[in-house]
């Protein structure tokens, strides 16, 4: 409604509505109103891409709890799942599966709506061109040309400020991921090179990760000590040991080679800083042109 009311307003300024022809009327309002539909489908599909994203936000802070053993992690959303028993071996390939199907439904969807932002973003660094050249060099008949433009590019501004903050979060759960699984394979380390002292008969800890894992093998090799079975629990220790490696791995690569991209760029918060230091001394430089040119219309007068 707004961006449609700025150029009638504009209009009734100048007096154009005086000089109007009954039968320019109809043309007239076709036109504004075709302006106005367009423009609420274009916000309509860039808040798609953001509520799209946050369905993948919720997703991967659903699976940072559910590999957490701390409650003191910093994620937006609140734990809806249970942690899994990550002293079990298949747990970890379980939840490894359900993240790839979670973040690889609708790829192609994914990958359109980067494609997507990318051209918005195109659309809006050439908004923000225009206007530092009207700013600059422009006429007065060419400011109510400015006034629109700096209204497109403020609200499309920040719908693209909210998906770059969006799939930088997404991004950065690569390495919350990366890190809390890390944090489970140095747990397993601890349990393989100190395992006489977490399996002896005197042993006592108020960690309860750490007393649920020695109850957890226990149970599973009959490790006492009169009867420790070390071949076995080593074995299997290495090998889930090793499987976190490979887990660690794979998300390295998803990381480097999957990531959310606009323009080929990686999103992180990185990329935001940079793209608000460039904007911020842009908006600097049209404040001084404006006051410069307001300061010289008032001594003229």
């Amino acid at each position: 409604i707004i961006r449609v009311s700025i150029p009638i307003f504009a209009r009734i300024y100048d007096g154009h509505f005086s000089r109007f022809e009954w039968y320019q009327v109809p043309f007239w309002l076709f036109m504004v109103f075709s302006t106005g539909y367009l423009y609420l489908l274009a916000l309509m599909f860039l808040d798609r891409i953001a509520r799209d994203l946050q369905g993948k936000l919720f997703y991967g802070s659903q699976l940072s709890w559910m590999i957490s053993y701390k409650k003191s992690i910093a994620l937006r959303d609140k734990k809806r799942y249970p942690t899994i028993n990550f002293f079990d071996e298949g747990t970890i390939l379980t939840w490894l599966s359900i993240r790839f199907v979670l973040f690889d439904y609708g790829r192609k969807f994914y990958l359109r709506n980067q494609a997507n932002l990318s051209v918005y973003i195109l659309t809006f660094l050439g908004l923000v061109a225009y206007i530092v050249q009207l700013s600059l060099f422009g006429g007065r008949s060419e400011k109510k040309t400015l006034v629109v433009l700096l209204f497109d590019s403020f609200v499309i501004g920040i719908f693209i400020a909210k998906t770059l903050f969006l799939g930088a979060l997404i991004n950065d759960h690569f390495t919350i991921h990366k890190k809390l699984l890390k944090e489970m394979q140095t747990l397993l380390i601890d349990f393989l090179s100190l395992k006489r002292y977490y399996f002896d008969s005197n042993f006592k800890t108020e960690n309860f990760v750490h007393s649920y894992g020695v109850q957890v093998f226990r149970k599973m090799f009959d490790v006492n000590p009169f009867n420790p079975k070390e071949d076995d629990l080593d074995k299997y220790l290495k090998a889930y040991i090793k499987g976190f490696k490979e887990s660690i791995e794979y998300l390295t690569f998803f990381q480097r080679n999957q990531p959310l991209r606009v323009l080929g760029l990686t999103t992180d918060f990185v990329l935001i800083q940079r793209i608000g230091l460039i904007l911020s001394t842009i908006v600097a430089a049209i404040g001084k042109a404006a006051y410069a040119e307001l300061k010289t219309s008032l001594t003229s007068s």
